[in-house]
């Protein structure tokens, strides 16, 4: 069940949140974080892709483990 923290104005849980990776915007491009991230679990198949999770209290986690190198 979502939290306080990941419930918007209108009471509307905000996750989960299927996108990119933790990444930064740079002239040319994007750089991608890929270190593990609570709150980010990485597609297995691309890890630049993934699903972004409550990290407070879980809501919208993915049933599988995050992928670990």
């Amino acid at each position: 069940m979502a939290c306080e923290m990941c419930t918007d104005p209108d009471g509307v849980p905000c996750f989960p949140l299927h996108g990119l990776a933790p990444h930064v915007h740079v002239k040319g491009g994007i750089v991608f974080d890929l270190t593990p991230t609570v709150g980010f679990t990485p597609d297995k198949d691309d890890p630049t892709q993934g699903v972004h999770w409550c990290p407070y209290c879980g809501d919208g986690k993915p049933d599988t483990p995050p992928v670990q190198e």
